[in-house]
């Protein structure tokens, strides 16, 4: 059974290990909690980690479901919000407004973007 949850503007489901198909332009990623993201393709493509799992000929390029079992939900989802800043932002020519996040994760963000290879 799939439980939901809200946490800001993105929906999670707790991890039951049975996973619906997705449209190819989404993916699917899963906290080390068991929370699901699912984000454009695109975005998930500022990550080298996600696009080499995704250009791969592995499950995870065929499912579009990728489990990145080290990074837990809330630092998870700050990195896809980061992905759509960065995508937003990438080619603005006027200042970019500055991406928020709560002091205490700076370590564990900083540490996971690099994992991340964001």
């Amino acid at each position: 059974k799939k439980k939901k949850k809200k946490r800001e503007s993105l929906t999670m489901e707790v991890d039951s290990g049975k996973h619906d198909p997705l449209p190819d332009e989404y993916v699917r990623l899963i906290s080390s909690d068991g929370f699901e993201f699912i984000i454009h393709k695109e975005q998930a493509m500022t990550s080298n980690l996600l696009k080499s799992a995704l250009e791969s000929g592995f499950s995870e390029a065929k499912t579009g479901t990728i489990p990145l079992l080290e990074v837990p939900g809330k630092v998870l989802e700050k990195i896809c919000q980061y992905f759509y800043y960065k995508r937003r932002y990438d080619k603005c020519r006027t200042e970019r407004p500055t991406f928020e996040f709560p002091t205490e994760m700076s370590i564990q963000l900083l540490m996971f973007a690099d994992y991340m290879e964001t």
